[in-house]
């Protein structure tokens, strides 16, 4: 959650907007994009390390060995 204090876009007493209610208005969209654009990058980011993380049980898989199979079978 975030929270704004009021006194920063409006006159507390009367309820009504200051002139600075554009600027505020304007720097929170900014702020909140700018976090939802990180957010996807982590995510995009983890989704790729995921990825490469699963790539040696999917070339194990494709080469026709079990996943869960040793590389060399001991006598």
């Amino acid at each position: 959650m975030i929270e704004l204090g009021r006194w920063l876009y409006m006159d507390e007493a009367t309820g009504e907007r200051l002139s600075t209610f554009e600027t505020c208005q304007e720097s929170v969209q900014a702020a909140m994009g700018a976090i939802v654009e990180a957010w996807r990058g982590n995510t995009a980011r983890q989704e790729e390390k995921e990825q490469v993380d699963d790539l040696p049980r999917r070339l194990r898989s494709q080469a026709g060995r079990d996943p869960g199979e040793p590389k060399t079978k001991v006598p």
